[in-house]
């Protein structure tokens, strides 16, 4: 199921002009981010469709106008995919990305955080 996921996370971040330092600054403005016919968006968008905002509340939107359906992944499980994710892709990195990256890896933790617990 989450292959378009990890599909669409590296079309987003690691290919083309745009690199996963800017990924992750734009993923910590909260700022949705398409590229080509990809999209995400996440839960805290004003301006996310009313038919999602209830029923996905809490998740990720994954958008892609030639491969329907939409996908919503748990903002649980997206953060730890990133986190995942950003482990492997920094080990090879100067100590000047990496901070960068974990600034920008810390802002997203603490502003979806609240979107991760069940009430």
């Amino acid at each position: 199921m989450y292959n378009k996921m990890y599909h669409y996370f590296t079309v987003l971040c690691m290919k083309g002009k745009r690199n996963f330092l800017y990924g992750l600054k734009l993923f910590s403005e909260g700022i949705g981010y398409q590229q080509s016919e990809i999209m995400i968006e996440f839960p805290d968008n004003p301006d996310r469709e009313d038919c999602y905002k209830k029923k996905y509340s809490d998740c990720v939107g994954f958008y892609n106008d030639y491969d329907p359906p939409d996908l919503f992944v748990p903002m649980q499980e997206f953060l730890d995919y990133l986190r995942k994710t950003s482990e492997t892709y920094l080990a090879d990195k100067d100590s000047t990305y990496k901070e960068q990256a974990q600034l920008y890896l810390k802002t997203i933790y603490k502003r979806y955080f609240p979107y991760t617990q069940k009430f």
